[in-house]
């Protein structure tokens, strides 16, 4: 995978003392006593085998401790499936995934220590690249690892992932959440979905440019979904294009922005003061929704908050 996919990873969370703080207490909660498997669940320690891009091996019928790898994909995976997430590396889960509260959020690079010390039965992975941040080799060697996919549809990757560990319960009941969001939308924004036109940008000052996301992103999916269309030549851009400043004039006929940010800190307010931006014909009448986090990357969760940044968006466009 690309290192432009880590956008700065936020490491801030859980230091070690605190992590072992973590395991400790779920290692006691253990000692007291699990609560009694529901009648017709897998016997403890039963596998079944899976075929991934990693191989055919062996992964727990009901996983005890997963470690979820990145915050973005393989978190919203392990959630949304019903997986018993014990960590998650890189950066805090969005405000939009419902992970566990105080999920202990690893240093990256992943460190060997730390994740022994969760004694994980599971491990969801990016197997984009098994490089420093999405080591699947190494840490195969520590339990098995079902890997996920930053570069095919969300929908594609998570129905996969489902049928590799047989949770198509938990796959159905997410996906019928996600699609009456979508739903809902194109109810509302029917005659602007069919008649309006806009640009998913992102402002990177430090480079004076804007990228272009559209081709296989998250937005663009989503949007498709909706049944919205990108504005003129946007259509034809790869995902993550950079535009120089002076070149965003093109954009002038785009009926509405929604404009991505990779962090909490918001970009709007800091683009105020960018005459080509400004000017725009629909940055000047306001038709512009801002991100409250970083959509760029996900799975179904981010899909869903997509949907309702550009609910928000169409309803300014009419």
């Amino acid at each position: 995978m690309s290192t432009a996919l880590l956008e700065r990873p936020v490491v801030e969370n859980a230091t070690r003392r605190q992590l072992l703080a973590a395991v400790g207490a779920t290692g006691l909660l253990a000692a007291c006593g699990r609560p009694s498997a529901p009648v017709g669940a897998a016997p403890a320690g039963a596998t079944r085998s899976v075929t991934t891009s990693l191989g055919t091996y062996d992964v727990p019928v009901a996983p005890v401790s997963v470690l979820a790898v990145d915050s973005r994909v393989d978190l919203e995976t392990a959630v949304a499936l019903g997986l018993p997430v014990s960590a998650t590396s890189l950066r805090p889960p969005a405000a939009w995934v419902p992970a566990p509260p105080g999920l202990p959020v690893l240093k990256g690079p992943i460190v060997d220590e730390e994740v022994l010390a969760l004694r994980p039965d599971l491990i969801v992975c990016s197997a984009e690249n098994d490089g420093e941040y999405w080591p699947t080799a190494r840490l195969q060697r520590i339990a098995p690892v079902v890997p996920t996919s930053f570069d095919v549809p969300w929908r594609t990757d998570l129905t996969t992932i489902a049928t590799q560990l047989d949770r198509r319960d938990a796959l159905d009941r997410v996906l019928a959440e996600y699609d009456a969001v979508a739903a809902g939308v194109r109810e509302r924004r029917r005659g602007a979905l069919a008649t309006r036109r806009i640009v998913v940008a992102q402002w990177r000052p430090e480079a004076g440019t804007f990228v272009v996301n559209t081709a296989g992103r998250l937005q663009q999916q989503v949007l498709t979904d909706l049944g919205g269309s990108l504005a003129g030549e946007e259509r034809a851009y790869a995902a993550d294009q950079e535009v120089p400043l002076e070149e965003m004039s093109r954009f002038r006929d785009a009926d509405g922005f929604y404009l991505q940010n990779t962090g909490t800190e918001r970009a709007l307010a800091t683009m105020r003061d960018v005459p080509v931006w400004r000017e725009l014909p629909a940055v000047r009448a306001g038709k512009v929704v801002e991100t409250t986090g970083n959509v760029n990357y996900g799975s179904v969760y981010s899909a869903m908050q997509v949907a309702r940044d550009l609910d928000a968006l169409y309803a300014l466009l009419g």
